[in-house]
Parts: C-alpha cells; sequence; structure tokens
C-alpha cells in the first residue's frame, strides 16, 4: 500500500487533526460505538485528499472500515452516521477487561496491590472491589471508578466492563492497550494499561474524589488530603489484605 495518495498527501495523519476527529465522533466507531476504531476519509476519499480534514473524517470499527472498503457500506451512509454519531448519542464508549481466573493485581501507580477484595476504600465506598468468578474457572469480576481532576467521573469499570463517559473527558485516545484520559491539552488524568489476564495498571493518574488528590507516575503514587500531602508510595506491595487502603 502506497504511504501517499497521487497529490502526495501522506497516510500520516497530525496529532491534532486525530484528537479533533476524535472529539466530534465521540471517541467511538460514529456507527456501533465501538473503542477500537480506525481514520477514514469520507469525502473526499484518501485517493483524492489534498489535505486532512478533520469534518470530512470519520471513526470507523475495524469491522465497519471492512465494509466500506469492500463497497458494501456507503460513504454516504458514513457521512450520515458522522452528523450524529453513536458514541455522542450514547454518551459512553467502552469494551471489557480480560481478566483470567486468578485473582487480578491492579497497580495503581507506586502501589502494587494483590489478592485484595477492596484494594483501595475512600470512606464507607470501596473505589475498587474484586470478586470471584460467577461459576467456578470463570474470570474475576473487577470494578471501580476513576475521577479526573475535577472530581467527575470519567471511567467506570463494572464486572470488567469499562465505559467512558464522552460528556465528561476532553480528550480520549486508545492505543492497543493503552486507555488515556485527558482533561484538557497537555493535562492527563488516566493514563491505563491493560495487562490481560493479569489485571490492570495505571502509569498516570490527576484525580480528586472527596476531598482526597491522588497523583501518579508508573512508579509512584501522591496523595493529598485538603491539599496536605498525607502520603507517598514508591514500588510498595500490599497483599492478601480484605482492604488493601482504607483511607
Amino acid at each position: 500500500m502506497s504511504t501517499k495518495n497521487k497529490h502526495g498527501l501522506s497516510r500520516s495523519i497530525g496529532s491534532e487533526v486525530k484528537r479533533l476527529i476524535r472529539q466530534q465522533c465521540g471517541f467511538g466507531c460514529v456507527i456501533c460505538c465501538s473503542s477500537i476504531w480506525d481514520y477514514e476519509h469520507i469525502d473526499p476519499t484518501f485517493e483524492n485528499a489534498t489535505w486532512h480534514d478533520a469534518a470530512a473524517m470519520a471513526l470507523l470499527c475495524p469491522n465497519h472500515h471492512r465494509e466500506v472498503t469492500s463497497g458494501r457500506i456507503s460513504k454516504e451512509t458514513v457521512a450520515s452516521y458522522r452528523k450524529s454519531p453513536c458514541s455522542l448519542n450514547r454518551g459512553e464508549v467502552g469494551s471489557n477487561f480480560d481478566l483470567g481466573a486468578k485473582t487480578p493485581s491492579l497497580q495503581f501507580g507506586g502501589l502494587h496491590i494483590q489478592g485484595c477484595p477492596i484494594p483501595i476504600k475512600v470512606g464507607p465506598d470501596p473505589l475498587f472491589e474484586v470478586k470471584g468468578g460467577e461459576e467456578l474457572g470463570s474470570p474475576f469480576r473487577l470494578s471501580g471508578n476513576f475521577y479526573n481532576s475535577k472530581g467527575k467521573l470519567s471511567l467506570k469499570i463494572t464486572d470488567n466492563e469499562w465505559k467512558v463517559f464522552s460528556n465528561e473527558v476532553w480528550d480520549l485516545d486508545i492505543k492497543g492497550p493503552v486507555i488515556t484520559i485527558r482533561d484538557k491539552k497537555n493535562n492527563i488524568s488516566l493514563r491505563l494499561k491493560m495487562d490481560p489476564p493479569n489485571g490492570i495498571i495505571i502509569e498516570k493518574l490527576n484525580m480528586t474524589l472527596k476531598n482526597y488528590t491522588f497523583i501518579g507516575g508508573k512508579d509512584s503514587l501522591s496523595i493529598f488530603r485538603d491539599g496536605n500531602n498525607i502520603g507517598g508510595f514508591k514500588n510498595c506491595l500490599i497483599k492478601n489484605c480484605g482492604v488493601g487502603m482504607n483511607l
């Protein structure tokens, strides 16, 4: 496949144009809301385009992308969905985590939590919760909530199914196993890496919940209460406790 079209336009799309497309399409396939997608030129097609115009492009999942390229779905149909994208109408986009039949681990910045039914609890409510499989040998179930730096719920996990609320995030970018949520430009509130079938890894975090703020990197975590630093963790292991951390 050629890397450029007849006008010399590269297939490589700039990051700002990609972000605009994601925002305008609700961070999911405009037809089915899938969180796995490609960037598709609608009109003009890539062969005839002289530049990457975000308003003339859409997010399509691999299945619907193939349907378009094989001629089973028209560009006109894609354009009609582009005017009212599935994920914007639904207000969310998501998928499922692949967890195995052993207790999943949670790496929360500098905290490595294993074998804890409630990895983290804030006040009376679990921030995360791990349950056994519904049947013998079936996958464990992870539930939890992530909030952005403004305290708004941005990603919710319910029994391994995750959802990002498109109206509460400035940008959602999904590359391979990594989910990145931004509150605004250059401000990442969450970077989550799926680690199937073992669990999830929080590589970056800027989250506010009640009067607590969590600031984390891949191997570190700082917790603030009412603006005061109450603790820092670096490569800390919590294992086989009923509640891993109780705030």
